[in-house]
């Protein structure tokens, strides 16, 4: 198939003339053609082979270069742009240019992001053998939850010499020493040693310590036994092994608040940079340009369409752990097994019977609201609450990512369904006084809430021996219709959030936990007789036997409460 016909074929056919004129004229444009193809073929090879020197000299000095250079025969890979953020501040860690906010180097890095992320490729199977180039007399360990997982990471790095190392840096692995759990350069004695952790750590002091992966899985992670020997490993064995300008890349996924990297930040905050990126960005981040609920990995096809079916199924996988496996294993929100001020225990779970749900059903019944900051789209949290006797219960809720206008409409769509729900408390901060101002002459009973010089985790405090006392109810399942319940599907992520909020945590969402106490906070001050239930819906009256929608035991005092 031959190109288009250009310019030069149309000024000859417009001309006119001899047909031998015109297939002299076609014949010299065609040959024309030719040599501009054979011209750029050769501009292409020639920056192929430009481009193929450039390389390898910016791969002996630039980290994410090195990476995507020594995985080029993989076709599939392409470095992602978080990716490259963690090689650039792995390069100034190892040259001291990473600084602390006192000017000092810091002395490593603690890095979580989800599985499946490419956080061994990048760093574990990968910088050994680049830091061995630029530092070929230095010594390199590896600890990992087990000695196979730690000999692969060995092996991983031992083919990336054999293959780059001298082309790149003049280094050979010594013939004398070349086992994937130690092996040695030749000449300068530099290495590297791998081992899983609890195994003996011997030789020369490390220059550089990588620690990939301290917990094999869940089990391990919640152990409290477990995380004790793992932060001991760090403190009477790894560390004891380090040179004195030695740095260290501690990386695994968070499962709890207490693990390796949770232990680093909170007792040496000063020495280790943090870098954590979730699955699912929750606010925007300058470094990879993504907005909130934007995917993390997106050059392996694993765009946002992805991310929504996928944590989808994963929350709804009975075996997957649910809210809690979500926040620490993708996001890298760890909380603690029971929790930490509002533990899981301490909510009791009902069932929100049609009954309930009908107007006048609670004495008392309010909306609360925690708005977000002012022009975005951070998370907000609104929530309906009923009192009942000595009894709160959270009825209904709307949360995610709204602006002021979508706040707006959710507080008007909470009064037309829950038109009992007199006071509508809203945050005086944020967006708060915007959405009072507009909706005071349209929507009764906005009240604004100035929490004052109080702290998050003194409003939580004041109102914690309401949960304590198993005081506070959240829907475990709803009736839809007569004798059908369905699962409430937001429960779970509340009761997630209040277990992981922690004063002075660095990063935690908080939303509902403000919401929560701030109708805690308004209620506990408001008398509140128990309602009068139909025959069929009094099971925690007196009355015919049914099934208690509450699931606790109500003693005869509990009964006979404000009768």
């Amino acid at each position: 198939m031959y190109p288009p016909m250009g310019q030069g074929e149309r000024h000859i056919m417009r001309g006119g003339g001899s047909g031998d004129i015109k297939g002299d004229s076609m014949a010299l444009t065609l040959q024309e053609r030719k040599k501009a193809l054979d011209e750029l073929e050769k501009l292409v090879l020639q920056e192929q082979q430009l481009h193929s020197q450039i390389i390898p000299l910016m791969a002996k000095e630039d980290y994410a270069t090195y990476v995507g250079y020594v995985h080029s025969y993989d076709k599939k890979f392409r470095i992602a742009r978080f990716q490259k953020y963690i090689c650039n501040c792995i390069d100034r860690l190892i040259n001291g240019e990473l600084l602390n906010e006192q000017g000092i180097p810091y002395e490593g890095i603690c890095l979580s992001q989800p599985a499946q992320t490419g956080k061994s490729r990048c760093i574990t199977e990968t910088l050994p053998s680049y830091y061995l180039g630029k530092f070929p007399y230095d010594h390199v360990i590896e600890v990992s939850y087990g000695d196979d997982l730690a000999n692969r990471f060995g092996r991983r790095n031992i083919e990336k010499i054999n293959e780059f190392g001298k082309q790149l840096f003049g280094i050979e692995i010594s013939p004398d020493k070349k086992a994937a759990d130690e092996f040695e350069l030749a000449k300068t004695k530099g290495g590297m040693l791998s081992r899983g952790i609890g195994a003996a750590i011997t030789g020369s002091p490390s220059d550089l310590t990588i620690i990939d992966d301290p917990y094999k899985n869940r089990q391990d992670a919640d152990s409290p036994s477990y995380k004790q020997f793992v932060i001991n490993e760090w403190l009477n064995t790894i560390r004891t092994r380090a040179s004195a300008k030695c740095k260290y890349i501690v990386v695994h996924t968070r499962w709890n608040e207490d693990d390796l990297i949770g232990y680093l930040l909170d007792n040496e905050p000063d020495k280790w940079f943090e870098i954590r990126f979730p699955l699912e960005a929750e606010e925007y981040e300058e470094v990879t340009g993504r907005q909130p609920g934007d995917a993390l990995l997106v050059e392996a096809g694993k765009d946002n369409e992805w991310l929504k079916n996928f944590k989808t199924s994963f929350i709804n996988d009975p075996t997957g752990g649910g809210e809690r496996a979500w926040n620490a294993l993708m996001q890298q929100r760890p909380s603690s097994l029971e929790g930490n001020m509002i533990k899981r225990e301490y909510w009791q779970k009902y069932d929100l019977t049609l009954e309930m749900q009908k107007q006048g059903f609670f004495p008392v019944k309010i909306q609360s609201w925690d708005c977000a900051l002012k022009d975005t789209s951070d998370p907000v949290a609104g929530q309906v609450w009923g009192k009942s006797g000595a009894n709160y219960y959270l009825i209904d809720h709307k949360g995610g990512r709204m602006d002021i206008v979508q706040t707006m409409k959710g507080i008007e769509d909470f009064a037309k369904k829950h038109p009992d729900a007199t006071a509508k408390l809203i945050e005086d901060k944020a967006n708060g006084p915007a959405a009072i101002r507009m909706l005071q002459n349209k929507v009764h009973g906005m009240i604004p809430i100035n929490p004052g010089t109080k702290s998050k985790a003194e409003r939580v405090n004041t109102v914690l021996p309401l949960w304590i006392a198993r005081n506070v109810f959240i829907p475990k399942r709803i009736e839809k219709e007569p004798g059908v319940f369905v699962h409430c599907d937001w429960s779970e992520a509340i009761i997630e959030q209040c277990a992981a909020f922690k004063p002075d945590k660095k990063v935690q969402r908080d939303d509902e936990v403000d919401a929560a106490s701030q109708a805690l906070n308004w209620l506990m001050y408001l008398q509140a007789a128990l309602p009068s239930a139909p025959e069929k819906y009094d099971s925690f009256l007196q009355g015919p036997k049914q099934e208690n929608p509450f699931e606790c035991q109500l003693d005869q005092s509990y009964i006979n409460y404000g009768m």
